[in-house]
């Protein structure tokens, strides 16, 4: 049986994160501590890779060095073939502790640094290290945050429609989370995340295909890939066409419980106003070509990658 070909496949290791960035596009800051079970993940992924060639496996968060057993993860993934190339996502705290076994296990280290919080490791010696241990660490500056999250539905079909079209997560943020695949990084979570906002949502059957539920997974995974339907997550979400605000840390667990309070009941507060065109005009964005893992520090492709993500 031939495997599908698939570019990009996320693993959240983590559901907390050590910041506690105001409009987390996770809602991290909401959660606390919980930690990805390496049973599940590897039962996860023996089942997925059974059927899927993946290009480039990323390691995320919340925060994934948080996680105690990281290099296990790493180092079952590299053993067992799971992917081409492997990327770690982090904000950077932790690194200067980050060891010599996970650098070595690693393609791609992607370092996001937020304002007011310090880089402890002067970005020279990232690289330097990164030269040693033959892993390409990329700095990505984000000094304002662009809402995703929100804690009412969209309640236009066109207007979640159209923020759907022109969402690059929808296409590059593919997620395994305890025994499901979803089409998007943020799906998994939204019925948790909306409890604590004071709504009831049930998605995790429609938005997802379970990996072990029998059957002919890769007849089942290829229908659910090729399908070009918002999920029910989108209604919560506003992808790539949310406002953007200055970014602030919640310092206090009061400023969390604000967030959880909003509402966006008025989609024209919190989305820009390209939101409200025509869906058939949106230009959809286009699926990786290639992994990260395959791009150089210097390379130029890279560095429109970069640019493509922070547009």
């Amino acid at each position: 049986m031939d495997r599908l070909e698939h570019g990009s496949v996320s693993m959240e290791l983590t559901r907390h994160c050590n910041l506690r960035c105001a409009r987390c596009d996770h809602a991290s800051p909401w959660f606390a501590e919980s930690m990805a079970s390496f049973d599940q993940y590897v039962r996860d992924f023996e089942a997925l890779t059974a059927v899927m060639t993946i290009d480039e496996l990323r390691f995320s968060g919340g925060e994934a060095l948080l996680h105690p057993e990281l290099p296990r993860f790493l180092a079952t993934a590299r053993e067992r073939a799971y992917a081409r190339g492997l990327v770690l996502l982090s904000n950077g705290v932790l690194v200067p502790r980050m060891s010599d076994e996970v650098w070595q296990l690693i393609d791609v280290l992607q370092l996001t640094l937020y304002p007011g919080i310090a880089l402890k490791t002067p970005p020279d010696e990232l690289f330097a290290r990164g030269r040693r241990h033959r892993t390409t660490v990329v700095l990505k500056h984000a000094s304002v945050f662009q809402q995703m999250l929100v804690n009412d539905p969209l309640d236009d079909p066109r207007v979640v429609e159209t923020v759907y079209r022109g969402c690059s997560a929808a296409v590059n943020c593919h997620t395994v989370f305890e025994g499901r695949f979803y089409r998007c990084s943020r799906a998994h979570l939204l019925e948790e995340r909306l409890a604590m906002a004071g709504r009831t949502v049930s998605n995790r059957q429609a938005d997802g295909v379970d990996l072990h539920a029998g059957g002919d997974l890769r007849a089942a995974l290829a229908a659910y890939l090729a399908e070009d339907r918002p999920l029910v997550a989108c209604n919560y979400c506003l992808g790539d066409s949310g406002r953007r605000f200055e970014h602030v840390q919640l310092r206090r667990r009061a400023d969390i419980e604000r967030e959880q309070r909003e509402r966006h009941g008025d989609a024209r507060e919190v989305l820009a106003p390209s939101a409200f065109g025509d869906p058939a005009a949106v230009e959809r964005p286009t699926p990786s070509q290639r992994g990260w893992w395959r791009y150089g520090a210097d390379d130029e492709a890279w560095a429109e990658l970069e640019a493509l993500d922070d547009a």
